[in-house]
């Protein structure tokens, strides 16, 4: 799921979940162009702060589903095989 995107004006961030767990912020102008992991909502909510006070257009939808959705873990392990009889 993303959470905010690049597509307009209105926007400097593109951040989704990652499929393994976690939160993604990517091409972060805060880690000159790399790909952003945080383990939580909560601390891409923290980083998301980071770039509204580097002058960062963050939308405060990003904000807000961030905070209302619960945090991600990675994914379970597959259960082990069957062995059929």
């Amino acid at each position: 799921m993303s959470y905010a995107r690049w597509v307009t004006k209105s926007c400097d961030v593109y951040v989704y979940d990652d499929t393994y767990g976690g939160t993604i912020c990517s091409t972060c102008r805060l880690n000159d162009g790399k790909d952003t992991l945080t383990k939580t909502h909560s601390e891409m909510v923290r980083h998301m702060f980071r770039h509204r006070m580097n002058g960062d257009i963050v939308p405060q939808s990003t904000i807000t589903s961030l905070l209302h959705e619960p945090d991600n873990y990675p994914p379970m392990e597959p259960p082990p095989p069957m062995s059929w009889i």
